[in-house]
Protein backbone atom coordinates (compact mmCIF):
# COMPACT_ATOMS: atom_id res chain seq x y z
CA UNK A 1 0.00 0.00 0.00
CA UNK A 2 1.56 2.99 -0.96
CA UNK A 3 0.30 5.54 1.99
CA UNK A 4 2.14 3.41 4.31
CA UNK A 5 5.01 3.31 2.20
CA UNK A 6 5.16 7.22 2.19
CA UNK A 7 4.40 7.43 5.86
CA UNK A 8 7.17 5.08 6.55
CA UNK A 9 9.63 6.99 4.43
CA UNK A 10 8.77 9.96 6.66
CA UNK A 11 9.93 8.11 9.46
CA UNK A 12 13.26 7.21 7.91
CA UNK A 13 13.83 10.74 7.03
CA UNK A 14 13.27 11.88 9.95
CA UNK A 15 15.58 9.36 11.81
CA UNK A 16 18.12 10.10 8.99
CA UNK A 17 18.00 13.66 9.80
CA UNK A 18 18.22 12.81 14.13
CA UNK A 19 21.12 10.46 13.51
CA UNK A 20 22.96 12.21 10.80
CA UNK A 21 22.66 15.70 12.76
CA UNK A 22 22.56 14.95 16.08
CA UNK A 23 23.12 18.53 17.16
CA UNK A 24 21.09 20.04 14.61
CA UNK A 25 18.00 18.22 15.23
CA UNK A 26 18.22 17.89 18.92
CA UNK A 27 19.09 22.05 19.46
CA UNK A 28 15.64 21.78 16.58
CA UNK A 29 13.86 20.24 19.22
CA UNK A 30 14.93 22.24 22.28
CA UNK A 31 17.63 19.63 23.61
CA UNK A 32 20.51 20.95 24.87
CA UNK A 33 22.99 18.07 26.26
CA UNK A 34 24.72 18.28 29.59
CA UNK A 35 27.09 15.23 29.09
CA UNK A 36 27.92 13.48 25.50
CA UNK A 37 26.43 10.44 26.42
CA UNK A 38 23.11 11.88 26.25
CA UNK A 39 24.15 12.14 23.00
CA UNK A 40 23.44 8.30 22.63
CA UNK A 41 20.19 8.17 24.10
CA UNK A 42 18.73 10.97 21.58
CA UNK A 43 20.76 9.34 18.57
CA UNK A 44 18.96 5.95 19.96
CA UNK A 45 15.85 6.79 20.70
CA UNK A 46 14.65 9.53 18.34
CA UNK A 47 16.81 8.35 15.58
CA UNK A 48 16.48 4.78 16.18
CA UNK A 49 13.10 4.30 17.18
CA UNK A 50 11.60 6.32 14.14
CA UNK A 51 13.96 4.19 11.75
CA UNK A 52 12.37 1.27 13.46
CA UNK A 53 9.10 2.08 12.82
CA UNK A 54 9.82 3.15 9.51
CA UNK A 55 11.12 0.10 8.26
CA UNK A 56 8.45 -1.64 10.10
CA UNK A 57 5.88 -0.05 8.18
CA UNK A 58 7.68 -0.20 4.76
CA UNK A 59 7.66 -4.17 5.33
CA UNK A 60 3.93 -4.57 5.92
CA UNK A 61 3.16 -2.62 3.01
CA UNK A 62 4.71 -5.26 0.81
CA UNK A 63 2.99 -8.45 2.79
CA UNK A 64 -0.84 -8.53 2.62
CA UNK A 65 -0.93 -10.77 5.24
CA UNK A 66 0.78 -8.00 8.01
CA UNK A 67 -0.79 -5.25 6.77
CA UNK A 68 -3.80 -5.20 8.60
CA UNK A 69 -2.34 -5.66 12.16
CA UNK A 70 0.58 -3.49 10.78
CA UNK A 71 -1.58 -0.47 10.15
CA UNK A 72 -3.43 -0.92 12.76
CA UNK A 73 -0.07 -0.80 15.01
CA UNK A 74 1.55 2.01 13.45
CA UNK A 75 -1.98 4.00 13.86
CA UNK A 76 -2.17 3.47 17.89
CA UNK A 77 1.53 4.32 18.07
CA UNK A 78 1.16 7.44 15.86
CA UNK A 79 -2.02 8.22 17.49
CA UNK A 80 -0.29 8.25 20.90
CA UNK A 81 2.82 10.80 19.83
CA UNK A 82 0.30 12.75 18.78
CA UNK A 83 -2.01 12.48 21.42
CA UNK A 84 0.87 13.09 24.07
CA UNK A 85 2.99 16.08 22.58
CA UNK A 86 -0.60 17.84 22.10
CA UNK A 87 -1.11 17.15 26.21
CA UNK A 88 3.12 18.86 26.55
CA UNK A 89 2.38 21.18 24.70
CA UNK A 90 -0.87 22.22 26.47
CA UNK A 91 1.19 21.61 29.69
CA UNK A 92 4.86 23.31 28.91
CA UNK A 93 4.12 25.86 26.13
CA UNK A 94 5.60 24.83 22.73
CA UNK A 95 7.45 26.85 19.79
CA UNK A 96 6.57 26.38 16.07
CA UNK A 97 8.22 23.40 15.72
CA UNK A 98 6.44 21.66 17.79
CA UNK A 99 3.08 22.38 16.91
CA UNK A 100 4.30 21.45 12.95
CA UNK A 101 5.33 17.89 14.55
CA UNK A 102 1.92 18.01 16.42
CA UNK A 103 -0.07 18.67 12.79
CA UNK A 104 2.10 16.23 11.03
CA UNK A 105 1.65 13.75 13.95
CA UNK A 106 -2.10 13.79 13.87
CA UNK A 107 -2.46 13.97 9.58
CA UNK A 108 -0.45 10.69 10.18
CA UNK A 109 -2.39 9.05 12.74
CA UNK A 110 -5.84 10.32 10.99
CA UNK A 111 -4.25 8.55 7.65
CA UNK A 112 -3.48 5.67 9.17
CA UNK A 113 -6.82 5.18 10.46
CA UNK A 114 -8.39 5.90 7.14
CA UNK A 115 -6.27 2.96 5.78
CA UNK A 116 -7.20 0.48 8.44
CA UNK A 117 -10.08 1.44 8.17
CA UNK A 118 -10.63 0.74 4.77
CA UNK A 119 -8.43 -2.25 5.07
CA UNK A 120 -10.64 -3.71 7.24
CA UNK A 121 -13.52 -2.89 5.20
CA UNK A 122 -12.15 -5.32 2.42
CA UNK A 123 -11.29 -7.93 4.70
Amino acid sequence: MKTIRVIGGIYILSAMWCMLNVSVSSAALGFGFTQPFAQVEYFSVYGGLQLGLGLAMLAVSFSPKALLGGVLFAFVFSSVLAVIRLLAIVLYSANDMMWALFVLEAIIALTLWRCWYRLNLIS
